[in-house]
């Protein structure tokens, strides 16, 4: 029985991992995206000559997946604590 709960607690640790890691990745390419996206509204801002106040969007989308990317990193973060003391507790 302890082999059982051994090779479980095994298991679900990699897993756990396994997504985090893919959350890790999946939260890189919003950056990366966000960061292609903010660059391309930065080149039409000098373009179309945006007034002064608009200058923020610039920054805005990059912002925005940068604060996408780290609620779903701390949630996932999160979960992976509680999920990792439960398998410690199993």
């Amino acid at each position: 029985m302890n082999k059982k709960r051994e090779v479980l607690k095994t298991s679900l640790f990699y897993l756990c991992n396994f997504f985090f890691f893919f959350f890790g990745i999946f939260g890189f390419f919003f950056i990366f995206i966000g960061f292609l996206y903010s660059f391309f509204i930065f080149y039409f801002y000098f373009i179309f000559k945006l007034i002064f106040f608009q200058r923020f969007l610039c920054i805005l989308p990059f912002l925005l997946f940068f604060l996408l990317y780290g609620f779903i990193y701390f949630i996932f973060k999160l979960s992976f604590s509680f999920f990792y003391n439960f398998i410690n507790n199993i």
